[in-house]
């Protein structure tokens, strides 16, 4: 087992729960991560920590409330926090994409920022 593994079972996480709540976490993650930096560079760092911090925001406010059930696809910062199949199946693929699309950004817009310094 390793360590991450021990640390889902000592917060008491079901071992049923552990990998895709692993795989929907670092998924996510990364595609919010992208964002953030594709935002950064695109606008400015102001912009994207105000866009980070509602995101969270409504992230938790969707995520924990029964408000869940119907707005879950428009708030991905609280995508990680679905781990039923049909949900997974959504977010996902979705974070994929948008990791790929925000990395393709994120190269196009460093270029151009540096082609105009």
């Amino acid at each position: 087992m390793g360590g991450g593994t021990l640390l889902y079972l000592a917060a008491g996480v079901p071992p049923g729960h552990i990998w895709p709540l692993a795989v929907t976490g670092v998924v996510v993650g990364a595609m919010l991560t992208t964002f953030t930096l594709w935002l950064t560079v695109r606008a400015s760092q102001a912009i994207a920590v105000v866009v980070g911090i509602i995101g969270i925001l409504f992230g938790v406010l969707v995520g924990g409330t029964a408000m869940q059930q119907t707005l879950w696809p428009l708030i991905p910062y609280s995508w990680a926090n679905y781990l039923d199949l049909h949900r997974m199946s959504v977010t996902l693929p979705a974070s994929l994409v948008a990791t790929v699309l925000f990395t393709i950004g994120i190269t196009h817009a460093t270029r151009k920022a540096a082609e105009n310094s």
